[in-house]
């Protein structure tokens, strides 16, 4: 790494948009303070004339608090000592909160601030947490492809195999391998289309190889139907990966906002005979006009319709009876997800739901036919 190659921004949210902005760390020492000679200006009190300075030393950028009252913090330590950083660190300059990010963007929008106040006032409030501090291992796991793919299977009710959910696991080591977990922080980081594509394209590499020739069911996140154009691109190159292997598309209820959209994008999954299943139906609002005017091929009822369903005179289980029906005689084949128990099985069979999800039926698996050292390598991508 050299200053000629790498360059360095500070990040910070905006207290009025929310969005953020960005100042290019440059004409080293780069001072931060409140003196208006500084070379980014800090308008809060609580900071100091002179608070802390960025050098470049053989390459690495290093931080150094320049005595201030209230401290400089480094991924909420209070630095003491001159300290190298890296992308992704979280430094807080008193109250104030940034993010570095070494880069090389095509335009660079600097920040800039009025000279506050000649006093420093003391008595800092607590840190703020606007910037996760796994960020940096995050858009390391992303550069890497660092995410491996498993499968989850889907039964009828006599044990059969009908059909597997492709799921995506984590393999950072600093890192959660659950993907909800990981989708939290790729949504703070306004990156969850790229975390999405990537989990995605990772698990239809991996099946390529496996010799699976059952329906694959797999995600997208709600924020992909914002670019219908990318999301065709995506799924062109998961026809292209496995062009044989049936394919159904899960879309969560609460992307089912536009009956005109969805019914758009069925045409073109249509193309890619890739058909179109309804996830976590009746996790949020029952969408049943969605359902008339975009019917899936699929509906995946939400673990939430499946409490209490041992009393078929309960509302749950009349509820979830209705929809049943109604999802049959508009040809729409029903699931279950969640299924851990033997009593919602049992019940689940009395109201005729057609195929069954859970850890009762079965744990996600590995995907077979891969080596270990196949499951993290470079991103995969079209």
């Amino acid at each position: 790494m050299s200053d000629t190659i790498s360059r360095w921004f500070l990040e910070t949210f905006e207290s009025y948009t929310g969005r953020i902005q960005r100042t290019q760390i440059n004409d080293y020492p780069f001072t931060v303070g409140r003196a208006p000679d500084c070379s980014l200006v800090l308008t809060s009190n609580m900071t100091s004339r002179r608070h802390a300075q960025f050098t470049l030393v053989e390459g690495q950028l290093i931080l150094t608090d320049c005595g201030s009252t209230n401290g400089t913090f480094l991924n909420h330590q209070r630095l003491d000592h001159n300290t190298p950083v890296k992308d992704g660190d979280i430094v807080h300059f008193a109250n104030l909160e940034f993010r570095l990010a070494e880069e090389q963007p095509p335009t660079v929008s600097a920040c800039s601030a009025d000279a506050s106040p000649d006093s420093t006032m003391s008595g800092m409030p607590q840190l703020s947490h606007q910037f996760p501090l796994q960020s940096g291992a995050f858009r390391t796991l992303l550069q890497n492809g660092q995410v491996t793919g498993v499968i989850q299977p889907i039964t009828d009710f006599q044990g059969r195999l009908y059909a597997y959910e492709l799921l995506g696991r984590g393999c950072h080591p600093e890192l959660p391998i659950s993907p909800e977990p990981l989708m939290a922080l790729a949504n703070m980081l306004g990156l969850s289309v790229e975390f999405s594509e990537l989990l995605r394209h990772r698990g239809m590499s991996l099946l390529a190889h496996s010799g699976i020739r059952q329906p694959i069911f797999f995600n997208i996140c709600p924020t992909e139907l914002a670019d219908t154009q990318r999301l065709l691109v995506s799924l062109e190159y998961c026809r292209h990966l496995n062009p044989q292997l049936p394919l159904v598309l899960e879309i969560h209820e609460a992307a089912i906002t536009s009956p005109k959209l969805i019914q758009d994008l069925s045409q073109k999954l249509n193309a890619l005979q890739i058909r179109l299943a309804y996830d976590d139906f009746g996790a949020g609002q029952a969408r049943l006009l969605e359902i008339v005017e975009a019917p899936p091929d699929y509906l995946k009822f939400d673990y939430t319709l499946l409490n209490e369903l041992a009393d078929a005179d309960s509302p749950r289980y009349q509820l979830l009876n209705v929809m049943n029906r109604l999802a049959h005689d508009m040809g729409i084949a029903t699931i279950a997800e969640c299924v851990e128990t033997q009593l919602v099985r049992q019940s689940c069979q009395q109201i005729g739901i057609d195929y069954l999800q859970g850890f009762l039926l079965g744990r996600p698996l590995p995907i077979p036919g891969n080596t270990p050292d196949s499951t993290a390598q470079t991103k995969t991508g079209p």
